[in-house]
């Protein structure tokens, strides 16, 4: 029986494995190969230029909009991540989820198997690895991980999971000596800071945790020092470092605007409510979807057995009150902490997209973690509770998966992923096909122009083709038609793969009394006026002898430009409606093609 036994929990272990690691590629089919984040764009820019790699890790103008949250540790491995890709698109091929989310999902089923294995010791392996699948199956981390977007909420929950088990195991049973285990939790909590600013929030709950553990007990003080002592170098780091290497790598000093606290927000209970409201939607969405209210009723009656157990065996249990002191700091710096962020970023809470995406790693990962601890103290009570445990573990994760398509409809028909996963779309397929899609715009069909020049192995598809020049704003959609607004002189970039006579066809929007004029080498070709009282289309179509290759002509407006958008400093004369047309002249497909 004892070999049967063995043999069961041998193949249960090598079963959940497999498991977890099918859940980490799981993002490779979720979405499809990857999503590009609409923001990520910008940090490619910085991150394929050519200036140094200090300089473009300490830039938060560039890689967080001027918004300086002393996290460049993440944007190292974006920058990585973003080397990656630059390797994959030389060799034409498009992959988006990004390696980080790969190694951060197995750096966690690492760091969980360890940290159960030396701190939790009565909880069988087929339990945890369980654990860990429900961890990896919610929805949250499958999405999450196939964004190529930023690692901070990633590298933050994994960071934080090591932080926690490191000290539970040398708190329960202190395995090396003071001075190693309080330089440990120094370096990954430290780590924890550097990555992201809810980090910080995470240290600072972890360093008063610890003072409640020593207070009660009088142990721990190595970690709680250790602990103590990342928090303080973060913030000189963050004060007075980080800073000062923005400037002496740059040349500018960073704006602290985003950490700044609300004041006169802090006293609303509506932030808090919201931020309540939001961890129990965090907590759903790792527990197999289970509705909010339940998950209270389950919390409050799980709280209530495990005193009763306690009281029983009062030589087995630790302190209850201590417990209770722990666990209700916790859960009060998890409301605080979200309603911050929503008093800073109100989209955190409203929009829908954002419940289900990034944001609610770091918490879900502190859940895992009392999960394992709830575990281990359940399976203590006999053979019957290990099963039922595990069955309840995957049910939870069967109903994990079974959410996924209902939960990817409600991200695609979000006012984030529906555009970003579409405008993914159709930049791939233009890339491969070697051809703008008509549909693509705003930074996708600036991104497309750009990774046609910058990767060869992207080669354009037969045919004439113009492409946007200098003087072309970033496009967005007016009406059902790609429109970008253009500056006083624009260029539009034209290639040919045979000399000869051209058709060129395009839409503009025109202001009154204005006159385009479209010139190539220095010599006007054709003038478009604008005789009628208001702004409005116009159509313009001439005929161009254009050599083999590349060429490029002018559009010059007659009128000064305007401001378009004050928040961006956007001035313009004209608009231009995409794609520009361009085919041989007598091409029955060309002149078949709908006008512009």
């Amino acid at each position: 029986m004892k070999t049967r036994g063995w043999d069961l929990e041998r193949v249960a272990v090598v079963l959940g494995a497999a498991l977890c690691l099918a859940f980490v590629a799981a993002p490779f089919a979720l979405w499809e190969g990857g999503v590009l984040d609409d923001e990520a764009i910008a940090f490619l820019r910085n991150y394929w230029s050519e200036r140094g790699v200090l300089q473009k890790v300490f830039d938060p103008a560039r890689n967080d909009f001027g918004a300086y949250q002393a996290r460049e540790l993440s944007y190292a491995i974006d920058l990585l991540d973003a080397q990656w890709l630059k390797l994959l698109m030389a060799s034409g091929r498009v992959l988006l989820v990004p390696p980080s989310a790969v190694v951060g999902s197995l750096l966690i089923v690492a760091v969980v198997a360890w940290g159960a294995r030396t701190g939790l010791p009565g909880l069988p392996a087929p339990i945890v690895l369980l654990g860990l699948a429900l961890f990896l199956s919610n929805f949250a981390v499958a999405t999450t991980h196939a964004v190529f977007y930023r690692s901070a909420k990633s590298y933050t929950a994994l960071l934080l999971l090591f932080a926690l088990f490191h000290s539970w195991r040398e708190l329960r049973t202190p395995r090396s000596r003071p001075a190693f285990r309080g330089t440990v939790l120094f370096v990954v909590t430290l780590l924890l800071c550097l990555f992201d600013r809810q980090g910080f929030a995470y240290a600072l709950v972890l360093a008063a945790s610890l003072a409640l553990v020593w207070v009660w007990t009088r142990r721990g003080l190595a970690l709680l020092l250790g602990a103590v002592a990342s928090v303080a170098v973060s913030v000189i780091y963050d004060l007075w470092l980080g800073p000062w290497l923005i400037h002496a790598l740059n040349g500018y000093w960073p704006s602290f605007h985003y950490q700044r606290l609300p004041w006169h927000k802090l006293a609303n209970p509506r932030f808090y409510r919201e931020g309540a409201e939001l961890l129990l939607g965090y907590a759903s969405l790792l527990l197999g979807g289970l509705p909010p209210a339940l998950l209270v009723a389950l919390g409050l009656a799980g709280g209530a057995a495990l005193l009763l157990l306690r009281r029983r065996r009062r030589s087995q249990g630790g302190d209850a009150r201590l417990a209770l002191a722990l666990v209700a700091l916790v859960l009060a710096s998890q409301v605080a902490m979200f309603a911050i962020m929503i008093m800073r970023s109100r989209t955190v809470y409203v929009l829908e997209t954002h419940r289900l995406y990034y944001y609610p790693l770091p918490f879900q990962a502190l859940l895992l973690f009392g999960l394992m601890l709830l575990l281990e103290r359940l399976v203590r009570e006999g053979q019957a509770v290990r099963r039922t445990a595990a069955l309840v573990l995957g049910l939870l994760v069967l109903s994990n998966v079974a959410l996924w398509p209902e939960l990817r409809q409600v991200m695609a028909d979000g006012p984030w992923v529906g555009w970003t996963s579409s405008q993914t779309r159709l930049w791939r397929t233009s890339l491969l096909e070697g051809r703008a899609h008509p549909r693509l715009y705003s930074h996708y069909r600036e991104l497309f122009w750009e990774c046609r020049a910058l990767f060869p192995a992207f080669a354009p598809a037969p045919g004439p083709e113009v492409g946007e020049g200098s003087g072309i704003w970033t496009s967005s959609l007016r009406g059902e038609r790609v429109f970008a607004w253009a500056r006083q002189t624009a260029r539009l970039d034209l290639r040919t793969e045979e000399p000869g006579t051209y058709r060129l066809a395009a839409r503009l929007l025109l202001r009154p009394g204005d006159v385009l004029s479209v010139v190539q080498a220095g010599g006007p070709l054709l003038s478009v006026p604008r005789n009628r009282p208001d702004e409005g289309p116009e159509s313009l179509a001439l005929t161009l002898r254009l050599p083999r290759g590349r060429s490029e002509i002018e559009l010059r407006s007659s009128l000064p430009e305007v401001l378009l958008d004050p928040d961006r400093d956007q001035v313009g004369a004209f608009g231009l409606f995409l794609p520009v047309l361009l085919y041989r002249q007598g091409d029955a497909e060309g002149a078949a093609l709908p006008p512009p």
